[in-house]
């Protein structure tokens, strides 16, 4: 499954089925936003509609003004296609309502906010997967498999939710 991991200057992504899963490691910046808004286009043209995992280490900085509008744009622009987007920050509590605050807010103002959720770890983000699953949707062992294989690939490792480099 490593091979099918992709990595760009500290972000990682990795498709399957319906389920584009990215993991960030480096801070939210506009380059890596258009990567991974790159990924999730592309899955949303080939399929009725997509899941979007996304893991954010607390390594990641927030996305600052101008991402966000360029954020709501591109949410905006997938509408229906984009089926859940399940948000997991890894890291301190007040990462976790940093990451939430800002995903609540971009998303209420894309229109997407009746798809997102963020949840409290990995294991709360699978069932939060697992409840817009469809028949191409990986399973939770599958997704698993993806978050380590990503986090291979850009050197940390995935304990409890925490950063903790390779």
């Amino acid at each position: 499954m490593a091979e099918e991991v992709e990595a760009h200057d500290g972000i990682a992504a990795m498709a399957r089925g319906d389920t584009l899963v990215t993991l960030w490691r480096a801070p939210a910046r506009l380059d890596r936003w258009k990567w991974q808004h790159d990924k999730i286009a592309k899955l949303a043209a080939a399929k009725p509609s997509v899941i979007l995992v996304s893991l954010i280490l607390a390594s990641s900085d927030p996305p600052d003004g101008p991402m966000r509008a360029r954020m709501q744009k591109d949410f905006r622009d997938l509408g229906d296609k984009l089926r859940q987007i399940v948000v997991v920050p890894l890291g301190s509590s007040m990462w976790m309502s940093v990451v939430r605050t800002i995903v609540r807010a971009t998303l209420l103002l894309s229109g997407q906010a009746g798809r997102q959720s963020v949840a409290a770890n990995l294991d709360d983000g699978l069932r939060r997967v697992a409840e817009f699953a469809g028949t191409e949707t990986p399973t939770g062992p599958e997704l698993r498999k993806m978050f380590a294989a990503m986090s291979t690939a850009l050197g940390t490792h995935l304990e409890g939710g925490a950063d903790e480099r390779a």
